[in-house]
């Protein structure tokens, strides 16, 4: 509450909280996240985006302020089920020419952070979408299959759509 009331002092265009919270590897969000989602809110917060479960968790709308419950990881040693699939969330907000502000729509892309030795040598974060089909570039194709696989799974559990 005092953060937001310090942040409030500055007269911000937008707030946009960025929560570390939630059950980790559970891909649905806690009542306690949407309580403290709900709490933030109401507050004038305008976007909610959160992490530390290392996986991507379902999204939604409160009161129309998007809330994304975990992004999941971005670059990680993590193999265990659903935690190399991540989403990227782009915000963008406008000024019109009469000065009024407004957020848009937020995109989201699905990412994928595939291990050294399995798409390349090093570690490497990849947009899902721009290789859907091309199982023959990977080194270890069993990590393209646990990429498609895993990216119908999260898309189908938390909802989220890209």
């Amino acid at each position: 509450a005092d953060a937001l009331s310090r942040v409030r002092e500055r007269r911000p265009d937008f707030i946009v909280a960025l929560p570390h919270w939630g059950i980790e590897y559970d891909l649905h969000h806690s009542p306690r996240q949407e309580r403290l989602a709900r709490w933030l809110a109401g507050k004038g917060v305008n976007a909610i985006v959160g992490a530390h479960p290392h996986v991507v968790q379902d999204s939604c709308s409160i009161s129309g302020v998007p809330v994304f419950y975990s992004l999941g990881n971005a670059v990680s040693n993590m193999s265990a089920a659903n935690t190399q699939l991540e989403l990227a969330v782009e915000l963008k907000f406008s000024r019109s020419s009469d000065g009024t502000m407004s957020m848009l729509p937020p995109e989201v892309t699905f990412l994928w952070c595939s291990l050294p030795g399995r798409f390349t040598d090093s570690y490497a974060t990849i947009a899902v979408k721009d290789f859907i089909g091309r199982r023959d570039i990977w080194q270890a194709p069993y990590d393209y299959d646990k990429m498609i696989s895993t990216y119908r799974h999260v898309k189908s559990v938390t909802g989220v759509q890209d």
